[in-house]
């Protein structure tokens, strides 16, 4: 028969050994890194977005799809950075997208003669295809 004490230091050993386990693991996992997305959109037609702030250079990632059109088929992006007194500024604009569908990348990574690829941004987007935009990190 076991006696009182064996089973109360057995309890707490089991306890204490449960309770290190679980606290070890919790900084392990949050200590993966972190994906960040500066804007992820999907839509049909025109749109406008912003302000998107943005800390790093960055990618923007579009396609597009025109297959259910005749009319007007293409995309046209225009990104415009804050100049921070209140106006925004063409900073990048993407063309050459024409035809039923498409896809690609604008890299925003050097400063320009319209400043650096970080600060607030606004994008506009001219379409009245389907499309999907994605603004990461480059």
């Amino acid at each position: 028969m076991w006696s009182r004490s064996v089973i109360i230091a057995a309890t707490l050993f089991v306890v204490g050994c449960g309770g290190s386990a679980a606290t070890s693991a919790s900084p392990a996992s949050s200590a993966s890194p972190k994906h960040v997305v500066y804007l992820d959109q999907m839509g049909e037609g025109d749109r406008d977005f912003g302000p998107i702030p943005i800390d790093k250079p960055w990618r923007l990632d579009w396609t597009y799809d025109c297959t259910g059109t005749t009319e007007k088929q293409w995309l046209i992006v225009a990104i415009y950075r804050d100049t921070g007194s209140g106006t925004a500024h063409l900073y990048d604009t993407l063309r050459g997208a024409i035809g039923p569908s498409g896809s690609g990348a604008m890299l925003e990574n050097e400063t320009t003669v319209d400043g650096p690829p970080t600060g607030q941004f606004y994008i506009k987007l001219q379409s009245v295809c389907n499309w999907h935009l994605t603004a990461t990190p480059a």
